[in-house]
């Protein structure tokens, strides 16, 4: 996993009043409302840097100073990474319920779901594809594992509702 350097931000000075606009002769940037913007590498620098370059604005008059975190872009992993992860995953998982039985329940699961551990039919896929579509590919395993009960995630029967005003006779 990738280090994520906590240290970076955003620095800058823009226009805080929603109901009113800066004046003309000021220089903002083009979306209008920022003055001046700065990303700080490192935080132990950021008062340094806003004092020796950030505008100097007179308090009461429209600008404010402003902080963000940097958040850099999300990462996505390849098709391959998240095939082999995924079978990497199951098989440990089957080693720790049922390691005896772990190679014949590995070759049932990747016979049932081919798209789901192969880099082929990952590529088009994505996490909210996945969800909903009914399948609970540890509903086997986890039963066995809580001795019968009903899995979690499993379709439960519906409730019984009643007409408005009426009540459920206690027996």
């Amino acid at each position: 996993m990738p280090k994520v350097n906590d240290q970076r931000s955003i620095v800058r000075i823009f226009w805080g009043n929603p109901n009113t606009q800066p004046s003309e002769s000021s220089e903002t940037l083009p979306d209008g409302r920022t003055l001046w913007a700065c990303t700080v590498l490192d935080r132990a620098y950021e008062r340094e840097i806003v004092a020796e370059h950030a505008p100097s604005v007179k308090p009461g008059c429209g600008w404010s100073h402003g902080w963000s975190a940097y958040h850099p872009p999300v990462t996505r992993w390849s098709p391959e990474r998240k095939a082999n992860t995924r079978r990497r995953r199951l098989r440990a998982r089957l080693e720790k319920q049922v390691p005896l039985l772990a190679d014949m329940e590995e070759a049932d699961e990747l016979a049932r779901r081919p798209a789901y551990f192969n880099a082929s039919g990952i590529e088009g896929q994505t996490g909210s594809a996945m969800r909903g579509t009914g399948i609970n590919h540890r509903a086997d395993l986890d039963t066995k594992k809580r001795g019968g009960r009903v899995p979690r995630g499993a379709a439960l029967p519906p409730l019984t509702t009643y007409p408005q005003g009426a009540r459920a006779l206690d027996s």
